[in-house]
């Protein structure tokens, strides 16, 4: 009688956990909402935000890959240079202080044409990172594989660049 018992149990077990597990499959899991939204032109992006974005000029040998609206807020656009450097310049209305992503950074002020700018060294991915802030608006710049020299004569042609919106 125990015998029947312990399997007529087993068996009603085994039923309510098949039965358990065949209604969760018909279950929709709930995906947190990317915040990064892409664009395929500049005009969208400023549409989209009310204002001009950062850019590299074309002149400085980057070309422009990716670009994105992140949260609403941060414009971001990605670029690539030929042999491999890589830049991300983002721009943000209303925003205090560094936007670039990049976390616990000791940044160094310095000075261009009159306009005050933070710059900063990532030592994991060797990254340079520099930002400032003209008005309401913040601007952001970091590049792997530009020396610092290179990186500043960039940077200072994305200020130049704002300067002339």
């Amino acid at each position: 009688m125990k015998y029947k018992a312990v399997v007529f149990l087993s068996v009603l077990v085994f039923a309510a956990l098949l039965v358990t597990a065949c209604s969760n499959t018909g279950q929709k899991k709930e995906e947190i909402p990317n915040p990064m939204v892409r664009y395929d032109t500049i005009d969208q992006i400023e549409k989209k935000v009310g204002y001009s974005p950062a850019i590299l000029p074309a002149y400085s040998g980057f070309e422009l890959k990716e670009m994105y609206i992140i949260g609403d807020e941060v414009v971001d656009l990605r670029y690539q240079k030929t042999g491999g450097a890589e830049a991300t310049v983002r721009s943000q209305k209303n925003a205090e202080g560094d936007i670039s992503g990049y976390q616990q950074l000791s940044y160094s002020p310095e000075i261009y044409n009159d306009l005050t700018y933070n710059i900063a060294e990532n030592a994991d991915d060797k990254a340079i990172i520099a930002y400032f802030t003209k008005g309401d608006m913040t601007y952001s710049m970091s590049a792997i594989g530009l020396d610092k020299d290179t990186f500043k004569s960039e940077f200072a042609a994305v200020i130049d660049a704002v300067n002339n919106q």
